[in-house]
């Protein structure tokens, strides 16, 4: 898969260790995300090379909501990055911002920046002037944190961030309320 922008791989080594990870940044595009008339962020499509077939798609797919916004992230398993750590590639995001659905799954307007554990991960999608970022970040007293924020062209934060709740997927190791309640038999 041919990505614009940079891609560092590190060996296990001191790098990985301090919490090195691939970063893949894209040059800034200025064409707006195709705003679709779907009625949910679900239905926003992923590009080409999504799914891997070497893990399961709920860790490929996640999906995260607080009420109002829900996000989808798309991520494509690009190998493992050392002991428990994944290694992803951007495939797609969606956001339903509670007034449209956005869908972007042109690679050149989205990132994924994977850490050491998997314990700070971002994803984010560029549309435009507007960048809407996904932190998912490991609280060792509280557990998983989600939160999206939106950025001007300059990198101003000028919406968020919202913390947000994983509702379906996986995220190492963690089940999406969602899906636990339905493997619960719980009625959603």
């Amino acid at each position: 898969m041919a990505h614009k922008g940079v891609r560092w791989w590190p060996w296990l080594g001191v790098a990985g260790v301090l919490g090195g990870g691939c970063v893949l940044d894209v040059t800034p595009v200025t064409d707006d995300v195709d705003l679709v008339a779907h009625t949910d962020v679900r239905d926003c499509p992923a590009h080409a090379d999504w799914p891997s077939e070497v893990v399961s798609e709920a860790e490929q797919r996640v999906v995260l909501g607080d009420g109002t916004r829900t996000v989808l992230v798309y991520r494509t398993w690009d190998g493992p990055g050392g002991g428990r750590t994944a290694r992803y590639l951007p495939a797609g995001f969606g956001l339903d911002d509670g007034v449209q659905v956005h869908c972007v799954a042109d690679e050149d307007r989205l990132g994924y920046a994977w850490t050491h554990h998997n314990w700070e991960d971002e994803a984010w999608a560029r549309s435009g002037e507007v960048t809407w970022r996904l932190a998912m970040v490991l609280d060792l007293e509280g557990g998983w944190t989600f939160a999206l924020t939106t950025e001007d062209q300059n990198g101003t934060v000028i919406d968020g961030p919202h913390a947000l709740t994983l509702r379906e997927g996986v995220h190492n190791g963690q089940v999406g309320e969602d899906d636990r309640r339905a493997r619960a038999g719980d009625v959603l």
